[in-house]
């Protein structure tokens, strides 16, 4: 019972620990003895006190048991004026559905709201759009023909696939975003599940200078070396936040880009690349399964911290074996939802 219930919660995506996984046994487990044998449980084998990476996790719950105990008050009312002699059945059940939307008022967004409120803001970014003379009122990347004026920058909120074959230039393309956004004061997580920390800071560098720092002979290293260092300087002053950690799944990327976010407002989070985070599978899951259920995952991660996500994919090789080389959707390799 206690697997089932950490299944659940982690296919959810939300985080694993002793109170996640305790609120979903209580709603699984009917026998109070049940209940409390696995709290028991849970307790000897986490033993330790509960982060606040998980604490949006948490508020959900307690919220969420304030709400049904202000539905079974509700309940309660209209139970006891129906028993009232002369009772007025419209009466009851015009005060329960308006006592009801009373109380689902407090659930943010996903109460109904008028259209007007949607409209204001509308009316906002068009004028926003009028008073710049351009597209871009998401953040720029400095891809101006590209990114900027077709998508109108990175708008918060949304979840970007960049899919090419490999080594066509998905990472260089990745990293110049991060240091374009990054050189804006912008707070950039990047997640290089491919190499080493050291590694992408070697290329950011490369990028900085516009030219591969590896591929240089000796000689041609010498002559550049001040190049170098002040690209690295430049690199190493910028808000980006990186991790040597090779196998991730999306509940580590998820935690830690909503503690970073919570400290201090996000720019921009980066997976490079898609098809290497490190997600378990559940139960019979294809890797096809897997990766729907990672690219969801990262477009709720988009949405919950109002921040633009990118992800590199990789193509499968029909591509290589067509005359005009040009890319369709089904081409993304473990394709699904990503498509």
């Amino acid at each position: 019972i206690a697997f089932r219930a950490i299944a659940e919660v982690s296919r959810e995506g939300k985080g694993v620990d002793e109170i996640t996984v305790a609120d979903r046994i209580r709603s699984m487990v009917a026998e109070e003895q049940g209940r409390n044998n696995l709290r028991a449980l849970l307790s000897v084998s986490i033993a330790q006190t509960p982060t606040a990476v998980n604490a949006s996790h948490y508020a959900r719950i307690v919220r969420g048991c304030s709400d049904l105990r202000g539905a079974i008050s509700v309940a309660i009312a209209a139970a006891s004026a129906a028993y009232e002699p002369n009772a007025d059945p419209a009466a009851i059940c015009g005060s329960l559905v308006q006592e009801g939307i009373e109380l689902g008022r407090g659930s943010g967004p996903r109460m109904l709201r008028p259209i007007r409120e949607y409209a204001d803001a509308a009316f906002n970014r068009l004028s926003e759009i009028y008073e710049r003379g351009s597209e871009a009122v998401g953040i720029p990347t400095g891809l101006s023909m590209l990114l900027d004026r077709k998508l109108g920058g990175l708008q918060r909120g949304r979840f970007y696939v960049v899919a090419a074959r490999t080594s066509a230039g998905k990472s260089t393309m990745l990293i110049q975003i991060s240091l374009n956004v990054s050189r804006g004061g912008g707070r950039v997580v990047y997640y290089s599940l491919e190499e080493a920390a050291i590694d992408l800071l070697a290329r950011m560098i490369s990028v900085e200078m516009g030219v591969d720092w590896k591929r240089l002979n000796p000689v041609e290293r010498s002559l550049r070396a001040s190049d170098f260092h002040a690209a690295l300087g430049r690199v190493s002053d910028l808000p980006i936040l990186a991790t040597d950690a090779s196998r991730l799944t999306l509940g580590d990327m998820h935690g830690q880009a909503a503690v970073i976010g919570a400290r201090e407002p996000l720019a921009l989070v980066v997976i490079d690349y898609l098809n290497l985070t490190d997600e378990p599978k559940v139960g019979r899951e294809s890797r096809v399964e897997v990766l729907g259920r990672v690219t969801r995952g990262l477009k709720r991660l988009a949405r919950e911290l109002d921040v633009p996500v990118i992800a590199a994919a990789q193509l499968n090789r029909e591509v290589e074996h067509r005359s005009s080389r040009e890319p369709t959707l089904s081409d993304i390799r473990e394709s699904g939802d990503v498509e």
